[in-house]
């Protein structure tokens, strides 16, 4: 369920284990970086635009730091 009320009801949510704030704000920058790389995949091309052909990401993503129990 989408905490923030005036967004959509999410599909699915994406939990990612990052080292640090920092890396999480590098996040953009690494993911730029592999998509540029994977362009001339066509395999991974094909994956993409047949299971949706504008795969991008319309919501920021949010940090919250999850504590061992």
């Amino acid at each position: 369920m989408n905490r923030f009320q005036v967004g959509r009801p999410w599909d699915s949510l994406f939990v990612l284990p990052l080292r640090n704030l920092e890396a999480f704000g590098r996040r953009e920058e690494v993911v730029s970086k592999v998509r540029t790389t994977l362009v001339g995949n066509p395999e991974w091309n094909n994956s993409v635009t047949s299971s949706n052909p504008s795969a991008t990401e319309s919501e920021n993503p949010i940090a919250e730091a999850l504590q061992p129990r």
